[in-house]
């Protein structure tokens, strides 16, 4: 074959290559275009996103979801696009009847929002993502910076913006949000998790705070998966085989962490009308698993933090809490939906339900417990029992 030839197929395959390129920056622009000018004024955006089976989204909704953001980003500024995002997912929150599907969606759409804030202003962002819809928009902004600026650069970067906040609670979202992206930015083997626990240890100073913060990232991160969700990636299947990994995997100081996050893992997309068979189910795992009480206790106030996303039926969260014919147990779990709670479901008024199958002195001293549950809870109010 001659080289006048060779050359010529070259160029016809580049020239190719250019038209693709070119036709492909024309779709962007045109699609950029078109949702840069849908029409704003006096209506919400109105969120897209389709639901898996398996609890992901669409990638072709989620692309479209960014270009609509980073346009509005472009348009009003990262702020005033994080408040009109906020007021559009709560809307969206009203209408849906389904509370458990609604809070999944949203926090995918957040998400989604934090990647189009970081394609479109970086590092500049990192202090509009708020807590809401699960903190979605932390988790994706911070593990895009992460990727970009490396575990020990990205981290420290990072971790000043969560110092910044003005609350506790923020800084602990925060935080937790910087763990999703340590280890989305390491991958997703046992070895992975732990190099990025140890990378939490410059972050979190307490075991709670570890828990809480960017070391339940870690773990959240690890089941969940939520950083591969723009690819349409389901979460981690769950097994017989596999339902205490990575915790029995991890040395014993982690085991706290751990088993505190594997529920929001065990209970997945479960609807409110098989919460209870799904308490059950989980309150057996938690039992199960060797280890010392504080992690059974820990595993307990994982159930508790779900159930509030799961369902906005006080007297269901209830019972959902005294499963366990353990007291410390049933305590741990309703003393953590009752912090966790926003405070207009008003736990407090189903709290006798959490002593359900006691009687005599054990029933006096659940009601004690409870009692100081309510006492101790920032979003509890109280009422008549």
């Amino acid at each position: 074959m001659s080289l006048a030839h060779n050359l010529s197929q070259k160029i016809t395959a580049l020239g190719c290559a250019i038209l693709v390129l070119a036709g492909a920056a024309f779709v962007y622009r045109n699609e950029l275009k078109r949702l840069f000018h849908r029409e704003t004024a006096g209506q919400l955006h109105s969120i897209t996103f389709r639901k898996n089976a398996d609890g992901s989204t669409s990638p072709e909704d989620t692309l479209a979801e960014i270009a609509y953001w980073r346009a509005r980003i472009h348009t009003i500024g990262s702020g005033a696009a994080h408040t009109e995002f906020v007021t559009s997912a709560n809307s969206f929150a009203v209408s849906t009847e389904e509370r458990s599907q609604g809070t999944q969606i949203l926090h995918h759409a957040a998400h989604t929002f934090g990647e189009a804030l970081y394609q479109e202003v970086g590092l500049a962002g990192a202090a509009v993502c708020g807590q809401e819809f699960g903190a979605g928009c932390l988790h994706s902004f911070f593990g895009l910076a992460i990727q970009e600026f490396g575990i020990g650069e990205g981290v420290k970067k990072l971790d000043m913006a969560c110092t910044a906040e003005t609350d506790a609670l923020s800084r602990e979202f925060c935080r937790h949000g910087i763990g999703h992206g340590i280890l989305a930015y390491l991958g997703y083997s046992v070895e992975d998790l732990v190099h990025a626990l140890r990378a939490c240890h410059t972050v979190d100073t307490t075991e709670d705070d570890f828990r809480m913060g960017c070391g339940g990232g870690v773990f959240m991160e690890y089941n969940i998966r939520f950083l591969l969700r723009t690819d349409g990636t389901p979460q981690r299947e769950l097994t017989e085989k596999n339902m205490y990994q990575p915790c029995d995997s991890v040395s014993p100081e982690y085991q706290y962490t751990c088993m505190f996050w594997q529920p929001t893992w065990w209970f997945g997309p479960s609807q409110p009308e098989d919460l209870l068979k799904s308490a059950r189910r989980i309150s057996a795992y938690c039992q199960a698993f060797p280890a010392a009480a504080s992690v059974t206790r820990s595993c307990f106030e994982g159930i508790g933090y779900v159930l509030p996303q799961k369902t906005s039926d006080s007297a269901l969260i209830a019972q959902s809490c005294a499963i366990s014919d353990d007291l410390q147990n049933r305590y741990s779990c309703w003393r953590y939906a009752l912090s966790r709670a926003p405070s207009n479901l008003q736990l407090s008024r189903s709290s006798a339900l959490v002593c359900a199958g006691f009687s005599g002195a054990a029933h006096d001293s659940c009601r004690k417990k409870m009692s100081e549950a309510l006492l101790n809870s920032p979003t509890a109010t109280l009422s008549p029992q």
